[in-house]
């Protein structure tokens, strides 16, 4: 049986960056985004942007590869993120 694959996780763990400071930065919970990370839920579209904003991505990049639903023609601009810095 091969290990299960997340991608969000590598995404952070190479940005070296804590589920909790992704989690503060995006304006939500640990425990939250753990279980994005885990593939047990999909996040909705406004923290998928925060997401990406926060990694400096893509949204659709993100998308594929975190494997959710692709939002196409979709632009962000990272001032209207949430305030993200």
């Amino acid at each position: 049986m091969s290990k299960k694959i997340f991608p969000l996780r590598t995404i952070r763990k190479q940005s070296g960056h804590t589920q909790q400071q992704v989690a503060d930065t995006i304006g939500t919970y640990r425990e939250r985004f753990a279980y994005w990370e885990n593939g047990l839920q999909v996040p909705r579209l406004e923290s998928q942007i925060k997401i990406a904003v926060f990694f400096n991505m893509a949204l659709v990049e993100l998308q594929k590869r975190c494997e959710w639903p692709l939002t196409p023609h979709v632009t962000v601009n990272p001032e209207l993120a949430g305030g993200l810095k």
